[in-house]
């Protein structure tokens, strides 16, 4: 039991004030979880700041007992994290996580002081404009000693306005290069006012990260010059990688993906793509190993997750996240430059959000993509929107069609292997536009099977937020099922079911 009191005992926004003498009484001389936040629940009987003191108080008395220190949402003075770095050695700390709010720029250190943590195994800093006074060889600071950590995030925002340098990411790199067991490494940089010199940074000598398991990039501008720094830390691309490029304007695409090109090689071995939009103008392609693990990330029925808090689960994905300034130039520009670069000849599952469709990118993806998916045989489409046939163009739907769009446009037929459809929707009103999805659908099919590569079975899915719509479609759904029956091979499996019993 003191084990349990020792984790609840320091957390600001947890246990009643009352409570906190008797839990950390009960603690004995078991570690210590801190956790520090800016806000508490309004019950309490006292001010939350006056008891957030009250923790720091506590938290600066047993330092050497802490297991974990998680400052959220606060800014701090200069002192009180000072003191903690200067309380080293601390033996016991294995979780660091620091969220920095302030937008002042903080005082600098005359001496570094550092954090000797030798047990450190997880470190994240979630940072503001200036940031940490983190010191480096190249000036004085807070500094961070932990040759056992094996995760690190880093993502730091509004760096511009703070008017930072390169000297002020060099504390990155020298926590990267003392960390040679690191496994995940996350970076999220928003460098827009200088050309980060990563070989300036390690000094021209590489330092490759053996252990490394997950990497995650998020570059917002190629002044990050991810793939200097990738380079520098990677021999070969560890077994998960997702890169996130923000705003990317066509004049660099060609540059990305040079950089990208041999870090997508892995996925040559995968068999499922999942496809999913953020907005209209920011895609996600997800290349797997294994179809199950596109269910993990499916976004279906999911209405306040998003599948990132999934794409963690596995040990062995790519991900390439991208996003323009407009969903034309996602369709029109990048599209058919990134479907030269990529190859879609192994896919056999793909899997597709629907509920985003940006103008345009079905007939792109329907006329560039589909048709070189020579190997795909299941398609499956998420929370498919609900758009009416005169918009089929902008439906996920719409790369099953194999006619043109016009008689001078000359394109193989999309998706030709195709043997099951799986699609999921949900009727949400008694607006009739809502249901010629389905109409739609048979149209597509009959088209398919005219020419002699029919969809084998097709399974439904979804169904009805009440019974109430449930009943008032009956009549439509049973002969758009017989349609769509009439023009495949085996069967349509009807899964549909009432969202408000399930």
């Amino acid at each position: 039991m003191p084990t349990l009191w020792g984790r609840i005992a320091l957390v600001s926004a947890g246990p009643p004030p009352r409570a906190f003498r008797t839990l950390l009484r009960r603690s004995q001389s078991a570690l210590l979880d801190v956790e520090l936040s800016l806000r508490g629940d309004h019950y309490y009987d006292v001010s939350h700041e006056g008891y957030r003191k009250l923790i720091m108080g506590a938290a600066k008395v047993f330092v050497h007992r802490l297991r974990s220190l998680s400052t959220i949402g606060v800014e701090f003075p200069l002192d009180d994290i000072v003191y903690f770095f200067q309380r080293s050695p601390l033996p016991e700390l294995q979780r660091l996580h620091i969220v920095h709010t302030s937008e002042a720029k903080p005082g600098s250190l005359e001496n570094d002081v550092v954090l000797d943590a030798r047990n450190l195994v997880d470190a994240s800093f979630m940072l503001f404009a200036y940031g940490l006074p983190m010191g480096s060889h190249l000036k004085k600071g807070l500094r961070i000693n932990a040759p056992n950590l094996r995760s690190l995030v880093v993502k730091w925002s509004y760096m511009t306005n703070a008017e930072t340098t390169l000297q002020d990411i060099q504390w990155i790199v020298d926590v990267i290069r003392n960390a040679p067991l690191l496994e995940r490494l996350h970076l999220n940089l928003s460098v827009w006012h200088f050309a980060v010199d990563w070989d300036h940074l390690f000094g021209n000598k590489d330092c490759h990260l053996p252990q490394l398991k997950t990497l995650i990039i998020t570059q917002r501008s190629l002044d990050m010059r991810a793939g200097d720094l990738i380079a520098r830390i990677c021999t070969a691309p560890p077994p998960s990688f997702t890169f996130t490029a923000r705003y990317i304007v066509k004049p660099e695409f060609q540059a990305l993906m040079d950089v990208l090109d041999s870090y997508l090689h892995p996925c040559a071995t995968h068999s499922t793509m999942y496809i999913r939009f953020r907005h209209p103008a920011w895609v996600m392609f997800h290349s797997l190993p294994r179809p199950e693990d596109a269910r993990e990330l499916s976004e279906e029925k999911l209405f306040h997750r998003r599948a990132e808090d999934a794409l963690a689960k596995l040990e062995r994905q790519t991900t390439l996240s991208l996003s323009t300034r407009s969903n034309l130039v996602l369709a029109e520009e990048l599209l058919p430059d990134l479907a030269l670069r990529l190859r879609f000849d192994h896919i056999t599952h793909l899997r597709i959000n629907g509920s985003v469709n940006p103008s345009g990118w079905w007939r792109t993806f329907r006329e560039m993509v589909a048709p070189r998916m020579v190997s795909v045989h299941i398609l499956i489409i998420d929370n498919l929107s609900w758009l009416a046939p005169k918009a089929g163009e902008m439906n996920a739907l719409s790369i099953l069609d194999p006619r043109s769009r016009d008689d001078s446009t000359n394109f193989g037929f999309p998706l030709p292997v195709l043997r099951t459809l799986i699609a999921t929707a949900w009727v949400a009103s008694k607006k009739g536009r809502q249901r010629m999805w389905t109409t739609y659908l048979g149209v597509l099919l009959e088209e398919r099977e005219i020419r002699g590569k029919p969809v084998h079975t097709v399974r439904l899915r979804g169904g009805w937020l009440t019974s109430e719509l449930k009943a008032f479609w009956r009549s439509y759904d049973v002969p758009v099922a017989d349609l769509i029956q009439a023009v495949i091979v085996d069967e349509v499996v009807d899964e549909r079911e009432v969202f408000e019993s399930s």
